[in-house]
Formats: C-alpha cells, sequence, structure tokens
C-alpha cells in the first residue's frame, strides 16, 4: 500500500488483529484495557468501515522481512465526513523516521477513496501530529468516570 524512502517500512492492509505483536498494542497510549480489546477485535475487524494496516521492513533480504513493526486502526466515518484513528503504534527502532508522515499520507489515500475531508488522530502526543500539519481541534473529549 505505500513506503516512504528512509522509514525501512512498507504498509500492508490486513483483515484482523492477528498478525499484530500484543508489545504493539500495549505500547499505545491512551492504555487500552487488553482483555476487552481482544475481546472486541473480532468485532472490530469485521466492521466493513474499519482499515487495518501493518508495517514491516520493506527490504527483502532482511531477516525480519515478515515481522509485523507497527500498525495503525481507523474507521471510516461517513457522519462525520472523517478517518478516526483509533490505533497507532510503531516499534521503537523505527520511531522518528518519518512514518507518522508516511502513515498520513496512506490516510489521505484512503479517506480521499471515501470520499472523506480529513483525519481524526485520538492522541495523548498532539505534537507529533501537529510536525505533521494537523490542528487541534474546536472539539474536547470529555471524560466521565464510574468507578
Amino acid at each position: 500500500m505505500g513506503t516512504k524512502k528512509g522509514t525501512g517500512l512498507r504498509c500492508t492492509p490486513v483483515p484482523n488483529f492477528i498478525l499484530i505483536p500484543i508489545y504493539l498494542i500495549e505500547q499505545v497510549e491512551p492504555k487500552v484495557d487488553m482483555a476487552s480489546f481482544m475481546a472486541s477485535a473480532h468485532g472490530i475487524a469485521a466492521n466493513p468501515d474499519t482499515v487495518i494496516c501493518v508495517f514491516s521492513p520493506m527490504d527483502p533480504k532482511a531477516e525480519d522481512r515478515a515481522v509485523v513493526k507497527g500498525f495503525f486502526w481507523a474507521t471510516v466515518n461517513r457522519t462525520s465526513g472523517s478517518l478516526d484513528v483509533h490505533m497507532l503504534s510503531i516499534d521503537e527502532e523505527y520511531q522518528g523516521r518519518g512514518i507518522v508522515e508516511e502513515t498520513n499520507n496512506i490516510l489521505a489515500k484512503i479517506a480521499k477513496s471515501n470520499g472523506l475531508s480529513r483525519s481524526r488522530f485520538l492522541t495523548v502526543m498532539p505534537e507529533v501530529f501537529e510536525s505533521i500539519g494537523a490542528t487541534r481541534s474546536k472539539s474536547v473529549m470529555m471524560e466521565v468516570n464510574y468507578g
């Protein structure tokens, strides 16, 4: 689906979360309850508006070329006209190589092919996305904790 010179990774769409190493899900912020996520994973993946892509080394000679080094999970949200990114996680070895910019390029293609005008990222690290031109939205996510 996509590669960027310098990232060393290629992006491949996958039908579910099975290939994604647990540590990549565990390093997502804010933290997810793994038991709940795993119980919901099949239903999430079965949604026709779900997009799951994995990143793996693009060098065909690399020993770890089939090893997943990152992933993203997004949902086509036709009501808001956006592609909502729920998770983006990259192995520490590949961070800082432009993978966020490359992911954004891939997301732009997916959004446009679905008639969407933007991508939205749920993040605790807005500065990472601001570095690729994202702006803080006017809406703010609010939480109420019930125990």
